[in-house]
C-alpha cells in the first residue's frame, strides 16, 4: 500500500530519444495539500541528440538545449529539492529510470526516493484523470505541467475518498491532438535554420491530419519550421508542399488535385513519405 502524503513533490521528464537523455524537468512542491512552488528547467541530454519522435512529442529541439546545462552540471541544485521529500510522478518509474540513466552516463549515485505513482493507482493516462477530475491540461507534454496535472490529480483523487475510481479511457485516436497551429509557428523564419539544404527550406507547407510519430501536430510544425519551412494552415496557389496525415481534410485534398489539375506543381508528401524524407534528413546531418 502506498503512503497517503499532501506534502510532496510531482515531477515529470521529457526525454529526448526513445533511450532516454534527459531534456527538460518539471518540479512542483506541495505542501499541505497546496502548490507552493512551481519549476521547469532545460537541460542538455548527453550529447544534445535527439530523435524525430520525440521532438514529436514534446516540441523540444536541439537548438532549445544547446545552451541548458547538463544533469552533471545542475544535479547538486535538483537533488537539494528533492531529497528526503516523496516525489509524485504519473509513470514515476519512466521518469527515475531516466534520470537514473543519465546519472549513470555521468557516473554520480542513484536517485531512489520514496515515491508514489498516480499511474499505478488509477490505472489511466494523465489526460484521462484530468478530464475524470475536470483539471486543465493546457499543454500536454511540457514537463512543468505535466507535473502540475499529475500534483492535482493526486490531490483530487485524495479529495474524492475513492478507493478505485473508474475513469473512461480514451481510443489511441480520439488521444491524438487535432489543435489549430499557433499563430507563433505560422510565422516565416529563416534566421535559424538549422538545415538549408532540405526540400523544406523556403517553401509554404500546409499540414493535414493526424501523424503517429507527432501526436502532436505543432511539434511537426515546430520541426519543419527549423528546416526552413514557411507553415501555413490553407491550401492556395502559392502552397508548395502540403503533408497529408491520417484522416486529412477531404476538401484539402480535393483542393490539391483541383490545383495540380491547373498547372499549380504542389507535392503532396503521405505520412509514410514525410518520414522517410525526414529520416534522409536526419541520417545526412553531421
Amino acid at each position: 500500500m502506498y503512503k497517503i502524503t499532501k506534502d510532496f513533490i510531482a515531477i515529470d521528464v521529457e526525454t529526448a530519444t526513445r533511450k532516454g537523455g534527459i531534456c527538460q524537468i518539471g518540479i512542483v512542491t506541495v505542501t499541505d495539500g497546496m502548490i507552493t512552488g512551481r519549476e521547469c528547467l532545460y537541460i542538455q541530454p548527453p550529447g544534445n541528440l535527439y530523435c524525430d519522435i520525440n521532438i514529436g512529442i514534446h516540441g523540444i529541439t536541439p537548438q532549445k538545449t544547446a545552451d541548458a546545462p547538463s544533469l552533471k552540471e545542475i544535479w547538486s541544485y535538483i537533488h537539494e529539492k528533492l531529497c528526503g521529500k516523496t516525489v509524485i510522478g504519473h509513470n514515476i518509474s519512466f521518469d527515475l529510470n531516466a534520470i537514473n540513466k543519465d546519472l549513470e552516463h555521468y557516473g554520480l549515485d542513484p536517485f531512489e526516493p520514496e515515491n508514489i505513482c498516480t499511474y499505478k493507482i488509477l490505472n489511466a493516462r494523465l489526460t484521462d484523470c484530468c478530464r475524470h477530475y475536470g483539471i486543465d491540461i493546457c499543454n500536454h507534454h511540457d514537463a512543468l505541467c505535466d507535473a502540475e496535472a499529475c500534483a492535482r490529480v493526486y490531490l483530487a483523487y485524495l479529495q474524492s475518498g475513492e478507493k478505485y475510481p473508474l475513469i473512461e479511457k480514451s481510443s489511441s485516436d480520439s488521444f491524438m491532438e487535432h489543435k489549430k497551429l499557433s499563430s507563433d509557428v505560422k510565422k516565416k523564419d529563416l534566421s535559424n535554420v538549422c538545415n538549408t539544404g532540405t526540400i523544406f527550406y523556403d517553401k509554404i507547407v500546409v499540414i493535414t491530419g493526424t501523424f503517429e510519430r507527432f501526436p502532436v501536430r505543432e511539434a511537426l510544425a515546430q520541426l519543419l519550421k527549423e528546416y526552413g519551412a514557411d507553415i501555413n494552415g490553407s491550401i492556395s496557389k502559392k502552397t508548395d508542399i502540403v503533408i497529408a496525415g491520417n484522416g486529412a481534410g477531404p476538401k484539402k485534398l480535393e483542393k490539391i488535385t483541383s490545383l495540380q489539375t491547373d498547372g499549380y506543381p504542389i507535392q503532396l508528401l503521405t505520412e509514410i513519405e514525410l518520414y522517410r524524407t525526414l529520416d534522409c534528413i536526419c541520417s545526412n546531418t553531421p
